[in-house]
């Protein structure tokens, strides 16, 4: 089946390990990452803008309520870190640990 492009945008506080602890949200829940960045809010400290594309498989994330449900998970694991992702602690480490060859269901 072909995947599911879906578009993530979000405005959350910055920190450390922003951009990695989605990205491993993403690919523990099996979600592709085709692009994820962020970008400071001019005029609001310490705020930024995450934008990204994703590529998702349309059994478990193909319709709009089932990424918008998801995109609340993102949220969580955006203000609180990866472990709000509801992804076990096991998927985690095994994500960290092949963090350059862990590919989701629609990866290459």
């Amino acid at each position: 089946a072909a995947c599911v492009r879906h578009s993530l945008t979000m405005r959350t506080s910055d920190r450390i390990g922003l951009l990695r602890d989605l990205s491993l949200a993403l690919l523990a829940h099996r979600v592709d990452v085709d692009s994820l960045s962020a970008c400071m809010v001019e005029g609001m400290e310490g705020q930024v803008e995450v934008q990204g594309t994703v590529l998702a498989d349309p059994n478990t994330m193909g319709s709009a309520e089932q990424w918008e449900r998801f995109t609340e998970v993102l949220h969580r694991t955006a203000v609180n870190g990866i472990t709000a992702s509801g992804a076990s602690a096991g998927l985690i480490a095994m994500a960290l640990s092949n963090a350059g060859t862990f590919g989701g269901s629609c990866g290459g």
